[in-house]
């Protein structure tokens, strides 16, 4: 919890679960602290719940909805009865907490991780630098690129100020970038190059290639600069393509300047080259093309193990991090979290990625946690970070409240269509740019889109509780009935009264009375009969 510093003698997980028709028990015991705080709130499969231990109430100070105070020993039933069902995570190490000699953390509790990258940039002159500026008025040549339009460079100090160094760009901006040029409707610069890596990594689809740069135009202006790859085979047949760039003065705010994209991909089995194409281009039938770009980047890096067991790193540096540490951070879940933002504090970002075992047309869900420190300035939300599974970005924003360090945990589905499946989470945007905390990445089959999940967490109220709320979400027309047992042997369950509800669609929340001293007590969601 990010408002005390108790902390329980073994993590305590997965308690909001999962409900179906008939369950065995399979025990757990966990022994907490002689005062914790355990949180029910959250989301995990699962087949039954029952809570074990005296009630006591705490001061409310910086209490939450989802957390209440207990005493003695807690002990939770999971079931399902399928043994196949029982929740497990196909993510290896995704809570971090890998113990062995992996971790050496230095005096501030940090070790710095690196990506195994198989070269530099390898772009000629991407960031145009060493190239000679113009007025934009004429074409520059550019080493080891072709040009049509001609392709023009200047400088971040233009003639009449529409360009200056304090508009929006790249941090390490330089002294030049690229531009369309006068009376250009398209501008291109190509340049085809060899894959400096070992044919057998990409055969294998062990080689991902990481396009970058910064685009941009002026004011409200429709112009364009985009990047472009294409990767070919030997004989130069096309494999594959990708685009970014194209920053619309939407996405410019209508200010002047440059903003940052990327894409990866993997290298397709067989290639053997690259051609990449820098193109600007005019929406206006006459005048100056206005595209801008600075900065381009091609970098490919290999799939292989980072010092972190089960990832592997990309993009650029991120920190593996132990609580307690010297940054003041520190994750709710377990002993390690992972920053994305590394000692880098600037986009881009770098993550982590994992090649899973999956099974097609299986349904799995993804969550993590995601961290910020909201009394340092450096480590400030909001943050978004992208997470890519079977080639898709799910973009995730989190623009947390309240003082502290804060956590919150996120979760998306998707259906596998191979028996691999890579998962990969990089950080997107910082608001403090320090900071951006990932734990608890987990990955679990469940059974179908529909079931619901049920939620065990405290209503809001006086303390000591006296009810758990348990909430699902609903469809409507649908039959729900919430069940209770005290004797899961007996297997004698009875409905909750007052607790049969048909679905609305919308969540559907009710409350189930805490019996203390009167021993376990079980929750199980039956529906449709």
């Amino acid at each position: 919890m990010t408002h005390r510093s108790h902390r329980f003698v073994r993590p305590l997980l997965g308690l909001a679960v999962w409900m179906i028709s008939e369950v065995v028990s399979l025990t757990q015991d966990f022994a907490v602290d002689p005062i914790g705080f355990l949180t029910l709130a959250g989301e995990s499969s699962g087949g039954g719940f029952a809570v074990r231990g005296s009630w006591s109430p705490v001061d409310d100070r910086g209490m939450t909805r989802g957390e209440f105070a207990i005493q003695g020993a807690l002990r939770t039933v999971l079931s399902p009865e399928a043994p196949s069902l029982t929740p497990e995570s196909v993510v290896v190490n995704g809570s971090f907490e890998e113990v062995t000699t992996a971790f050496i953390p230095d005096a501030q509790g940090i070790m710095a991780l690196s990506p195994a990258v198989s070269g530099a940039n390898l772009l000629p002159y991407g960031d145009a630098e060493g190239l000679v500026a113009t007025d934009g008025s004429v074409g520059v040549a550019i080493p080891g690129w072709s040009t049509e339009g001609p392709m023009s460079v200047i400088t971040w100090v233009t003639q009449d100020n529409w360009l200056t160094p304090t508009s929006p760009g790249p941090p390490d901006r330089g002294l030049n970038l690229f531009y369309g040029g006068i009376e250009n409707p398209m501008t291109t610069a190509k340049t085809r190059l060899d894959l400096p890596v070992d044919a057998a990594l990409i055969d294998a689809g062990a080689v991902r290639a990481q396009l970058s740069g910064w685009f941009g135009g002026f004011l409200g202006q429709g112009d364009t600069a985009s990047l472009g790859l294409r990767f070919l085979n030997a004989a130069g047949a096309d494999l594959g393509a990708f685009l970014i760039g194209a920053v619309t003065p939407t996405q410019r705010a209508l200010t002047t300047g440059l903003v940052y994209d990327s894409a990866t991909r993997t290298v397709p089995p067989g290639a053997r080259k690259a051609e990449v194409i820098l193109e600007m281009r005019r929406e206006a039938g006459i005048g100056w093309n206005d595209g801008i770009a600075d900065n381009l980047s091609l970098v490919l890096f290999a799939a292989r193990p980072s010092a972190m067991p089960g990832w592997s790193v990309i993009g650029s540096e991120v920190h593996w991090i132990s609580n307690p540490n010297a940054l003041g951070v520190q994750s709710p879940q377990g002993g390690k979290f992972l920053d994305l933002t590394g000692a880098r504090d600037f986009q881009p970002y770098g993550g982590v990625a994992q090649i899973l075992s999956t099974v097609p047309h299986q349904t799995y869900r993804v969550s993590f946690w995601l961290g910020t420190r909201q009394d340092v300035p450096a480590f400030r939300g909001p943050v978004t970070v992208d997470v890519e599974v079977m080639g898709a970005i799910h973009t995730v924003r989190w623009d947390p409240e309240g003082p502290g360090n804060q956590w919150k945990e996120f979760s998306f589905n998707f259906t596998a269509d191979s028996a691999t499946t890579r998962i990969a989470f990089v950080g997107g945007s910082s608001g403090g740019g320090a900071l951006i905390g990932l734990d608890q990445v987990a990955v679990v089959p469940i059974t179908s889109e529909e079931e619901p999940v049920l939620v065990v967490s405290l209503p809001v109220g006086p303390e000591p509780p006296a009810a758990l709320e348990l909430s699902f979400p609903s469809v409507g027309g649908q039959r729900y009935f919430i069940e209770a047992l005290a004797d899961i042997a007996s297997g004698n369950w009875n409905l909750l009264p007052e607790t049969e509800r048909t679905g609305t669609g919308a969540r559907i929340s009710v409350l189930a009375p805490i019996r203390v001293g009167a021993g376990a007590q079980f929750f199980r969601l039956r529906v449709g009969r």
